[in-house]
């Protein structure tokens, strides 16, 4: 699961063993906005289509995913769909995938389980099934956010799943009339008995009802003539705050590797201060003295300039006290143990509600982690890209949650 990754669908970061119980820690993508059941019964207990739409639309998308991935979920239902906020727009995600497994090709699974309500009826009857018992799973979930019912109270008796005149779904349901004709053609699609029957999935994830109707302007059709000046204007402070992210996270390491340098960690800040070096050179060079793009201007330049001229100072002077075979060859593991404790420091302050502290820790930690891509990068090193870009999500989450709180708590004073 680790390395599927889909805005639909909640991410997996890491799992560890817990140092005292041994049990298995998963650490997983943050949804601050709670489980779909939850946002269906605080609005009422059901939704109209327009309101679903969007949610639905989203489930086909991260359903997809996992089908073109061989995933069977086998337990989906709402109270498996995470929500998390992005700029106060809601973004579902399936999760929880205890019992979701790898079903390549031809294969067929015959494990009976999920939640009864929710289960298709090859499950219930204990035949063998494909990745079709989510489609299945999907049309329940439509079906109950649109009538707040479910498809049935009591678990069929086999005997009736065995019976051919017997369905679970009826299409002609009074509680679904009111639906629009291509929400209701799903339904009966997806709600089929029969497995063959059923809507195969690239019917599904191109329905008409699943169709995003938002229109998107064309890029130049957002802005007319008035707009060109005032859009130049924003390209040009978006390059000066590029400089100034960049100087702040030269800082952060900088402080750091004095830190170490003042605990009397020669090699560790050494390795920090070289790799430091490289990076404003690199920076440097791609600006040239005079130039009257604000990304280089004469003042934040020479910052860098004198930067650059103290970490020499520094790195030469350390330099004569450790010898080669004591030189630490990469800052990875340096610069992650300073992200963990900051990690953990945010942490920490979320549990006291200092908005404004966890806002620093995490940034901190997020400055670091962007240094650790920018070095990874450059060393080919595709293992020590994959954990950095993990860590690099999980945090970027956290600074973003602990600012918008941090704003809300100045704009209410």
């Amino acid at each position: 699961m680790k390395n599927i990754r889909h805005e639909n669908i909640v991410r997996l970061y890491d799992e560890t063993k817990h140092p005292s119980s041994n049990s298995l820690c998963l650490v997983l993508e943050y949804c601050e906005a709670g489980d779909f059941e939850k946002y269906i019964t605080t609005n009422g207990g059901l939704l109209d289509e327009k309101q679903a739409k969007p949610f639905f639309i989203q489930l086909a998308k991260g359903l997809k995913h996992l089908h073109e991935s061989n995933v069977i979920h086998r337990d989906l239902k709402p109270e498996n769909l995470l929500l998390a906020l992005d700029n106060g727009k809601y973004i579902l995600k399936i999760a929880d995938f205890g019992l979701a497994r790898i079903l390549d090709g031809p294969e067929m699974a015959q494990t009976q389980c999920g939640t009864k309500h929710y289960m298709a009826p090859e499950i219930q009857k204990g035949s063998k099934y494909t990745d079709k018992v989510d489609l299945w799973s999907a049309g329940v979930i439509i079906y109950r956010t649109l009538t707040s019912k479910h498809l049935f109270q009591k678990m069929p008796e086999l005997l009736q799943l065995t019976n051919p005149n017997f369905h679970l779904f009826n299409p002609n349901t009074p509680d679904i009339q009111s639906l629009s004709p291509q929400c209701k053609d799903l339904l009966t699609r997806l709600l089929q008995d029969n497995p063959l029957e059923r809507i195969d999935w690239d019917s599904f994830c191109n329905h008409p009802f699943l169709k995003d109707d938002t229109k998107k302007p064309l890029f130049w059709q957002q802005y007319d003539s008035k707009d060109i000046e005032q859009y130049s204007t924003k390209i040009q402070e978006s390059m000066v705050r590029k400089h100034e992210e960049k100087q702040k996270l030269i800082n952060v390491i900088k402080k750091l590797a004095d830190d170490l340098l003042n605990k009397g960690k020669y090699k560790e800040s050494f390795v920090l201060y070289v790799e430091l070096l490289s990076d404003i050179k690199l920076h440097l060079s791609k600006g040239t003295k005079g130039n009257s793009s604000p990304e280089f201007s004469v003042d934040s330049e020479k910052l860098l300039e004198m930067c650059y001229e103290d970490i020499m100072t520094k790195a030469t002077n350390i330099r004569g006290r450790i010898k080669n075979d004591e030189i630490v060859k990469h800052p990875v593991r340096i610069i992650l143990d300073h992200v963990f404790e900051k990690g953990l420091l945010g942490a920490q302050y979320e549990k006291e509600q200092n908005w404004s502290a966890a806002t620093d820790a995490y940034f901190n930690g997020l400055s670091c982690l962007y240094f650790l891509e920018n070095y990874c990068s450059k060393q080919g090193t595709v293992v020590c890209q994959n954990e950095v870009f993990n860590y690099t999500e999980l945090y970027k989450q956290r600074y973003n949650y602990s600012n918008s709180k941090r704003q809300n708590v100045h704009i209410s004073m």
